[in-house]
């Protein structure tokens, strides 16, 4: 590829979907909004691969340069304004804020949960050692004077994946997307309400469920969603699948780097499954997990988005550029199909150390439907369950599995999502 690996995430950019995610970290104080501001823009010049703004170049493709305007902090309001406006100075990232709520806005072309992690923890440490005037004991995140980490930066190449020969698994069963509640959910304004729940679980409790029936904090999440879908699905609906976010970089020798390098995990469940046992569900679903973030196998979806990617080097033009992207470039992750019936996100569990005993709780919000962000935090996991439409009965049907489990929750909302699309540039115009 001619360009930087982020430079060509952006023509997953779509008109409906926003392509963009909001991190919700809500403070045990109010907010001081001026400090605030200073603590954002001083933590912002640690990740300087995220201060960028799109422009188009001369062959009429996107490109990403650097972008030394200040990053925009702003009051949180009903209508926040698109990334990579003039209202933002043209960033991928600003923030706004209302009483104990700081949200990060960013594009995700630039980075997935785990890549824009560090940037929120780096502002959050920065922005309680200037309000509070503390040195706060966090030796795990990333200070502002702190070095880039190797590979924090790099390029990715489809050498860095093809390096063992990939496996590729077939998959035998499909199950349905739920394609009845995106279109009401994207089109039809007396549906479309896209909204979250948050759930805050004592992490002791999720972690005593998984230990006891074969799981990981995600698998488990996996299966209770399972059951609950079995509640509400048709009975047409024979499979149910499940999407899972997997970032493969660590078996790649790039720990450390940014970029959204994303595979995708199908569990597959048929519907009578739903009579067995947890512990059986547990090792169903985590054997699958297991299997397909095998290297061999996650790297497939990987190489396929990167020799898409390439093809758009030999194509000439924005239109020419944007025709192909829209046939290729937004489908090619998943050989062009859909069809979960929802999608499980986990991030792992971070360390803020002191950090947060000044931090009430953190939440990835994205916009999608019955697609639930996983975070971990200290004693604490919380939830955050998108979905588009007003209906309720997906989010229901969760919490009474987690009630028949006795598994015990906090749930607040609903929230209106607040998602912000991205303004992208025409040609010969910044």
């Amino acid at each position: 590829m001619k360009k930087h690996f982020d430079t060509y995430q952006l023509y997953r950019i779509g008109k409906h979907i926003k392509y963009s995610a909001r991190i919700r970290v809500t403070m045990k104080d109010e907010v001081d909004f001026a400090i605030l501001r200073e603590s954002i823009n001083k933590a912002a010049k640690r990740y300087p691969y995220f201060c960028k703004e799109i422009v188009v170049d001369e062959d009429g493709g996107y490109d990403l340069i650097q972008n030394d305007r200040p990053i925009a902090v702003i009051k949180t309001k009903d209508t926040l304004p698109l990334l990579g406006s003039e209202e933002v100075n043209r960033h991928l990232i600003y923030v706004d804020s209302e009483g104990k709520d700081i949200n990060f806005n960013i594009c995700h072309a630039l980075a997935g949960g785990r890549g824009f992690t560090p940037w929120v923890e780096t502002s959050i440490y920065q922005y309680v050692k200037d309000a509070y005037n503390v040195e706060v004991d966090a030796p795990n995140i990333r200070k502002v004077d702190s070095p880039l980490l190797p590979n924090e930066d790099c390029d990715i190449t489809l050498d860095d994946f093809i390096k063992q020969e990939p496996l590729d698994l077939p998959r035998k069963y499909r199950g349905k997307a739920l394609l009845f509640d995106y279109v009401n959910g994207l089109f039809n304004p007396f549906v479309r309400k896209p909204q979250y729940h948050i759930f805050t679980f004592e992490q002791k409790n999720i972690l005593k469920y998984a230990k006891g029936n074969d799981s990981s904090v995600c698998s488990a999440f996996v299966v209770f969603m399972f059951k609950a879908m079995c509640r509400v699905l048709p009975a047409s609906n024979k499979i149910v699948e499940a999407k899972v976010g997997h970032n493969p970089i660590d078996n790649f020798g790039l720990e450390n780097c940014h970029s959204d390098v994303l595979s995708h995990v199908h569990i597959v469940f048929k519907r009578e499954m739903a009579d067995l046992d947890n512990e059986t569900l547990g090792t169903i679903a985590r054997s699958q997990l297991y299997l397909q973030t095998e290297p061999r196998v996650s790297c497939n979806e990987v190489i396929r988005r990167i020799k898409a990617y390439e093809k758009l080097d030999d194509i000439h033009g924005y239109n020419d550029k944007k025709k192909y992207a829209k046939k290729y470039c937004k489908n090619v992750m998943e050989d062009g199909s859909v069809s979960e019936s929802y999608i499980v996100n986990y991030t792992g569990q971070r360390d803020w150390g002191e950090l947060t005993k000044y931090v009430e709780s953190y939440f990835f919000i994205v916009e999608g439907h019955v697609m639930i962000e996983i975070t971990s935090l200290a004693d604490k996991i919380f939830l955050s369950f998108m979905q588009l439409t007003r209906n309720n009965k997906y989010l229901n049907a969760f919490k009474q599995v987690l009630t028949e489990l006795q598994i015990p929750f906090e749930c607040k909302g609903p929230y209106k999502t607040n998602h912000v699309n991205i303004e992208l540039p025409k040609p010969n115009k910044r």
